[in-house]
């Protein structure tokens, strides 16, 4: 049993080098073409985990699965992008 989590977690630790490359990347870029395209590419490679199952789910025919990875995407940032904007926002007088 110890021989599959060490399995499991030398697969994951490369990919958190790739995770960290692709968020370093749009502030990056950011840098150099201005805030808008940098917001556009952030927001773009922001939701690549979601492109990337849906991809590959699609691929193998789980329709369902795609249809519950971006519901969850969608409804997580309503949750956790405006919820807090409009608790936070204060009432000018």
């Amino acid at each position: 049993m110890p021989h599959l989590w060490l399995s499991s977690v030398s697969r994951h630790l490369p990919l958190l080098r790739w995770q960290e490359f692709l968020a370093s990347q749009p502030e990056t870029l950011a840098s150099y073409s201005g805030p808008a395209v940098g917001g556009l590419l952030n927001a773009t490679l922001g939701n690549a985990t979601e492109l990337i199952i849906a991809i590959f789910a699609l691929h193998a025919g789980h329709i369902n699965v795609v249809k519950a990875s971006l519901s969850g995407s969608i409804i997580g940032n309503l949750l956790l992008v405006l919820g807090p904007e409009h608790c936070g926002r204060r009432r000018q007088t």
